[in-house]
Formats: C-alpha cells, sequence, structure tokens
C-alpha cells in the first residue's frame, strides 16, 4: 500500500518499515534489530566460528592470518575502490606487496652489476563486514567473503567476475541452507 512503500527500507531485509536511523544512515527495523550483531567482538567471533565451520564441514581451507574489520557504511565504502550498484555488506580485500633489497656494484670495466640481496614479500588478507546485520544474514556474508579468500589462496588467476562471484554465491548458499551446520 501507499503508505507502506513510502516508509523507509531496512537495509538488512530491503522491507518498508518503522525503520530505526543507524549513525552511518542506514535504516534498521524492528524485526532485523532483534538479532543485529553491533559489536565488533561479536562479528569478528562469528566470521571466525564460519572459517572454522566451512573448513570442517565442506573442507575448504585457508590458513594464513585473516583479518576480520566490523565497519560501517562509509568505512565499507571508503575500503571499496570499485563502485557496484546495491549495498555492499561485506569486502574481500587481498594486497600483495614486493620489496626488494638491491645492491650496486661498479666493476673495474665501468660495468654496473645489481644483486638482489633480499626479496620480501607480504601478503594481507583482511574482511570488512558491516555492522549491523543479522547473524543469519551475517553468517551468509561472512561464508561469501571466505570464498573469495579460497578462491584467491586456489585460484589466483581467475579474474572473470561472474565466475568469483558464482562461486562466492555457491559456498554461501551451502552455508546458508544449513549444509554447514553454521
Amino acid at each position: 500500500c501507499p503508505i507502506c512503500g513510502s516508509k523507509p527500507k531496512c537495509f538488512c531485509c530491503d522491507m518498508p518499515a518503522n525503520c530505526t536511523r543507524l549513525d552511518d544512515g542506514r535504516n534498521i527495523c524492528p524485526e532485523c534489530a532483534k538479532t543485529a550483531v553491533m559489536e565488533e567482538r561479536e562479528i569478528v567471533s562469528v566470521a571466525k566460528e564460519v572459517r572454522a565451520k566451512i573448513k570442517d564441514k565442506l573442507g575448504l581451507v585457508t590458513d594464513h592470518k585473516l583479518e576480520f574489520v566490523a565497519t560501517d557504511i562509509n568505512g565499507l565504502s571508503k575500503a571499496n575502490p570499485v563502485k557496484r550498484d546495491g549495498m555492499e555488506l561485506g569486502l574481500y580485500h587481498f594486497e600483495e606487496t614486493n620489496e626488494k633489497t638491491v645492491s650496486t656494484q661498479k666493476m673495474p670495466s665501468g660495468e654496473t652489476v645489481s644483486n638482489v640481496e633480499e626479496e620480501r614479500i607480504t601478503k594481507k588478507y583482511r574482511i570488512y563486514l558491516l555492522y549491523g546485520m543479522t547473524r543469519d544474514k551475517l553468517v551468509e556474508v561472512v561464508a561469501h567473503e571466505l570464498a573469495h579468500d579460497i578462491m584467491q589462496m586456489n585460484y589466483p588467476h581467475i579474474s572473470d567476475l561472474k565466475v568469483k562471484e558464482g562461486y562466492a554465491e555457491y559456498i554461501a548458499s551451502k552455508v546458508k541452507i544449513g549444509r554447514a551446520h553454521v
């Protein structure tokens, strides 16, 4: 009806309702607010639980250090340089830096010779998660973002966005329908 349709939509369930406005401008309905995960400590705990369950139940694992960051919509937008339609609820970020220490030496012939003395590759794995999602939605989003991490480790050269997102949605659906019992 026009009255309900004019109400703000909940960012989590996308339904119009008598919403509460969060600090970053998102709206959350009373129903979603009941199970919303608001604290970073709890968000990180859920994320670690989902990671362990995906490993145990689906046999998919990455054992590297993975940082989970709880953020608001502004922090998520800042972390994601690619703007897409709709609201992002999570973001997987992988960063690799390669530092080389090179020494150069001038030979008696006048030729300069360079030698790589040390090469250090640093990899950072981070998942940004929007606070305020329901626990069920958070589990789904974490599973989706963890699938990107699994794909990065096992198939780093796949660049087709449809394949990457399709795989992530598949893993999230396996977790969501309870096959991983998260």
